[in-house]
């Protein structure tokens, strides 16, 4: 009876002693995880504090997008820029404000497309953008809630090239321009803004190239300076018609993990959010094993999701994927 105790006694010691060996094989992967990404990414912190609070947050994502990865189907997720961002930092950089009274789209109502240079084409059941080599370079917003200029200077850049493409094929126009000149518009720098109100501005100034008024990643004390429809589409063939013909911007949803740490794939989780706090370009849409999905243009650099690229779920409904139905604009040159 005394030795059964004893032998008992001896394996939970033995038991808590393999415990304590594999969280110490566990703690030292993660730390050559985390220099291995602070390397990558070309990171460092001014003190030990922040060190081990970065750390602390890497790993807690790390741990899941891990469990993510184990379940999901259709797209994966990855380490990348944002993983020892906290959510308030992330959160920051997320600068669309999409008006909150955005009307139904009705083509009987709105302008369709009403331009003598945008040719009126059939609609095709796969497009691409890209391999008409009319999609400028993936930029990277870094820190400042900007998105909204990027993607509509995007789009702005985009069909230009699609009306003469001798003349704006290495077009490349300045972000910064909008940042710091559209506030007198109601967008607010790098604490967002509306695309609509960028377009608004475009119908009246001038937009220098990228080379006379470079992005700073910040917004400039003062400006520097020496037509648009938005609407919610509940049925995404109306914007599969417009993006048939040009690009468009479209709000998003951004602040999941789903999308901040997004690798490839389609993303097609529900759980990716509704709210419009995000920018992007669509640049064209497809269909891969039964699944409809949107080409989108990011504006966090090439070494997010594909290439600077993501694809996402297309989908009818007042809200989409990712919110991806709810804010759609695009402008028309007159």
């Amino acid at each position: 009876m005394i030795s059964g105790v004893i032998l008992f006694i001896f394996d939970q010691k033995q038991h808590s002693e393999y415990q304590l060996q594999l969280l110490a094989k566990e703690d030292a992967q993660n730390k050559v995880d985390f220099t291995n990404y602070l390397s990558k990414f070309n990171k460092n912190y001014l003190d030990l504090k922040t060190f081990t609070q970065k750390m602390a947050t890497f790993i807690e994502n790390k741990k899941q997008i891990t469990t993510l990865n184990s379940k999901l189907k259709d797209f994966r997720l990855e380490q990348n820029i944002f993983s020892d961002w906290s959510n308030q930092e992330y959160q920051s950089i997320l600068g669309l404000s999409a008006p909150t009274d955005i009307p139904k789209f009705n083509k009987t109502k709105q302008n369709w497309l009403i331009s003598s240079t945008v040719k009126k084409l059939s609609i095709p059941k796969q497009l691409d953008w890209r391999f008409s080599n009319i999609i400028t370079q993936v930029k990277n917003q870094g820190r400042c809630g900007s998105c909204y200029a990027f993607s509509s200077i995007a789009s702005f850049e985009s069909l230009l090239i699609l009306n003469n493409r001798a003349k704006y094929q290495e077009i490349d126009l300045s972000e910064q321009q909008i940042i710091d000149c559209t506030r007198q518009y109601s967008n607010l720098g790098c604490r967002g803004g509306d695309v609509s109100k960028v377009f608004e501005y475009l119908m009246q100034i001038k937009v220098q190239n990228e080379s006379t008024y470079p992005y700073i990643k910040k917004v400039n004390p003062k400006c520097l300076y020496s037509e648009l429809n938005g609407f919610f589409f509940e049925d995404p063939d109306d914007i599969v018609e417009i993006v048939s013909k040009q690009p468009v911007t479209a709000g998003i949803d951004a602040s999941s993990i789903y999308f901040k740490n997004y690798k490839n794939g389609i993303i097609t989780s529900t759980k990716c959010g509704a709210q419009n706090n995000h920018s992007v370009l669509i640049i064209g849409y497809g269909t891969l094993d039964q699944i409809d999905y949107w080409i989108v243009k990011n504006s966090y650099g090439i070494r997010w999701g594909e290439n600077g690229f993501a694809r996402i779920q297309r989908t009818a409904g007042r809200d989409g994927i990712c919110g991806l139905n709810k804010y759609i604009a695009y402008p028309i040159l007159n």
